[in-house]
């Protein structure tokens, strides 16, 4: 079945029931099914890449666009720094629809989340600003997208490594990589950014505006975040991970309670009857 399936690195013409690659070799192949010079630069208007961003495009020049998309999604290990940058920026209100998800932050296997203040601030952007809070072992974010958002002609923006629902028919956009810029981070300030374990070689690399490039050495153990490690080694070795099944429950029961105080508009004690999963 994998001889059926043919990758290429350039794009194609689909002429005359054949694919043309889009090689120098092109104008003649399809000059010789009939097609002139005007029909092949005019090609690209009937994809549905085109027609789709065309669609979103707000400018009104199909050279110069100005995408409006459907929808905005993003994780736990992103959308703090986006909102802190928004507000920064005059922020009063999400103008589509922007999906918060928590599932990237989040200890599943014991019930418990680390990191739970970003998802206390991103339940409180979202009330404050009109997002779509998603709690914690609810959703992963590309799940949730595809089941509430994705569909034909549809276009999401995302800020995670990996945004892409094509199959679905919906144009998505993202920081996407296919390297190992996917295993690293970047800190981007006001002088320059920090690539963090970009390259094995110097895991700190500095690139400030002028250009000038600086690297650090050092001896690494681990590339990780250690949460898999962690919970792996607690149970080799019998013991309570690091994150306690207390500690979880503290944590959703402060969740539970935020979302069900917005719900009734009122405080709600957060003690152990009101958590009915137990």
């Amino acid at each position: 079945m994998l001889d059926m399936i043919k990758c290429s690195t350039g794009g194609a013409y689909y002429a005359r029931g054949e694919w043309v690659p889009a090689d120098g070799n092109a104008p003649a192949a399809l000059a010789a099914k009939g097609f002139d010079a005007a029909a092949v630069a005019a090609a690209k208007t009937g994809t549905m890449a085109y027609n789709i961003m065309q669609a979103h495009n707000t400018s009104g020049d199909a050279e110069n666009l100005k995408i409006k998309f459907d929808a905005m999604a993003s994780h736990d290990i992103t959308f703090v720094g986006i909102i802190q940058t928004a507000r920064a920026s005059g922020l009063e209100k999400f103008p589509i629809p922007y999906v918060l998800t928590n599932c990237h932050n989040s200890l599943c296997a014991v019930g418990g989340t680390i990191n739970e203040d970003d998802h206390r601030f991103g339940l409180s952007a979202a009330k404050k600003y009109g997002g779509i809070f998603v709690p914690p072992h609810m959703a992963v974010i590309h799940q949730y997208m595809r089941e509430r958002f994705a569909g034909c002609g549809k276009m999401i923006l995302g800020s995670d490594s990996h945004t892409r629902y094509g199959a679905l028919g919906t144009m998505a956009a993202s920081w996407t990589v296919y390297g190992h810029e996917c295993q690293s981070t970047v800190l981007y300030g006001t002088k320059g950014l920090m690539m963090i374990y970009s390259e094995p070689s110097a895991p700190i690399i500095i690139n400030d505006l002028e250009g000038n490039r600086t690297s650090f050495a050092f001896e690494t153990t681990s590339h990780n975040s250690g949460v898999i490690d962690e919970f792996v080694d607690a149970l080799v070795h019998d013991r309570e991970p690091e994150v306690s099944g207390k500690e979880a429950l503290t944590t959703m029961r402060t969740i539970f309670g935020s979302i069900r105080s917005s719900d009734i508009a009122r405080p709600v004690a957060v003690n152990t009857d009101f958590v009915t999963h137990i």
